[in-house]
Formats: C-alpha cells, structure tokens, sequence
C-alpha cells in the first residue's frame, strides 16, 4: 500500500508531488508509463 500523498505548492504554477511505495524505482517508474500499471497503482478504488 503506498504512503500518503503529499502535495506542496511552488510557485504559481508547479505543484510537487511526494508519495513513498514499498516497490523498486523501476516498477515505479514503469507504473507511470503503462496503461494497467496506472490503473493498478494510481487508482486503487474497486468497481
């Protein structure tokens, strides 16, 4: 399960985004480039 999102604005148009996995960089890389891996990590809600 992944840590608590944390959101910190820079500026007026950055915003950052920092959130721990318990996963390897690669697959959290991956996850962010792949279709079923964004489904599966990023929205974690069923039906």
């Amino acid at each position: 399960m992944p840590g608590p999102l944390k959101l910190v604005l820079d500026g007026e148009a950055d915003v950052i985004v920092t959130r721990r996995f318990s996963a390897p960089p690669a697959l959290v890389y991956r996850a962010h480039l792949e279709p079923d891996l964004i489904r599966r990590w990023m929205l974690p809600v069923e039906g």
